[in-house]
């Protein structure tokens, strides 16, 4: 946000460079990987875009991190590899073609922020709030409570907050309204491609894993497609994992 926008609400820092907000799943979530992690094992922690991690693999190349291990094991050595990706990543590694990996790996869920959005809301803008400035003197209790019912991830928090500030220092409010809030966040944000781009799904990943031509995963996406293709894709979706 511009230095302007942070002065007018009493912000002392950017949302992005809050900190760190850790909530019991975390604490066991690192507890249990830890304990994988000296056992050897091949490990992924699956989580939506936003909550946390960035990256996704390619089937050939958790294979070759497989036999990276057996080698290292052969050796008399051992070695742990970590994994953190899309909800997609979890769902490869229980597809039947990937048996020989998956049975091997430990896979933990990474639910991020999930019942706490409310207190991350709250711990954020406490955390970057100048002193003596309260959360309620920057926005209005139930626009936050908006905020917390809507969003499920930090990335998707800290980004409609900072639009909801820039919008609300662009007609002069403070603090910001639920009016401001409702604007803010995005119409679509639950649709289907969005939806299942933040587990991973781009319209490439569908198409080649579900046997289909990219202008019938796009109209299924819109929800053009219908009759037996749409409903075949539907049901073959919904037994890989996706969120559909």
């Amino acid at each position: 946000m511009l230095t302007e926008v942070l002065d007018h609400f009493g912000l002392a820092r950017d949302l992005l460079v809050a900190g760190y907000f850790e909530t019991d799943h975390h604490r066991q979530l690192i507890k249990e990987a830890r304990a994988a992690i000296l056992a050897g094992r091949l490990i992924a922690v699956a989580g939506v875009v936003g909550s946390g991690k960035t990256m996704l693999l390619h089937g050939k190349t958790l294979v070759g991190l497989k036999r990276l291990m057996e080698v290292v094991a052969d050796g008399g050595g051992m070695l742990s590899v970590v994994l953190v990706g899309h909800p997609k990543l979890r769902n490869d590694l229980r597809r039947p073609t990937m048996e020989e990996v998956g049975y091997r790996s430990a896979i933990f869920e990474f639910d991020g922020m999930a019942g706490h959005q409310l207190p991350y809301i709250r711990w954020l803008l406490e955390k970057c709030a100048a002193e003596g400035i309260s959360v309620n003197e920057m926005i209005d209790p139930a626009a936050v409570e908006l905020l917390a019912n809507r969003l499920k991830t930090p990335l998707q928090i800290e980004r409609h907050l900072a639009l909801a500030f820039e919008e609300a220092f662009r007609i002069g409010e403070r603090p910001v309204s639920v009016q401001v809030v409702e604007g803010a966040l995005a119409r679509h944000l639950e649709d289907l491609e969005p939806l299942l781009t933040r587990h991973g799904y781009t319209v490439r990943s569908l198409v080649e894993q579900f046997s289909a031509k990219p202008a019938e995963i796009r109209r299924f996406l819109r929800g053009e497609l219908g009759g037996a293709k749409a409903q075949e894709l539907s049901e073959r979706m919904r037994a890989a994992g996706l969120p559909i």
